[in-house]
């Protein structure tokens, strides 16, 4: 059951990665400040989803 939640967890990762590349350039042409903050977070938060399932 673990394993299938470690799964859950990486596609839920790739999902996100796969947002996030999307979305990228809107967030670009947002203000600066706003467009880096919601970038960075969106990339933190994928990879410690991803530090998770690997370690």
């Amino acid at each position: 059951m673990n394993d299938l939640n470690d799964l859950y967890l990486l596609l839920f990762a790739v999902q996100l990665m796969k947002f996030f590349f999307s979305k990228l350039e809107n967030l670009l042409l947002l203000s600066d400040c706003v467009g880096l903050c919601m970038i960075k977070n969106i990339m933190l938060r994928t990879f410690e989803l991803l530090d998770l399932y690997f370690s």
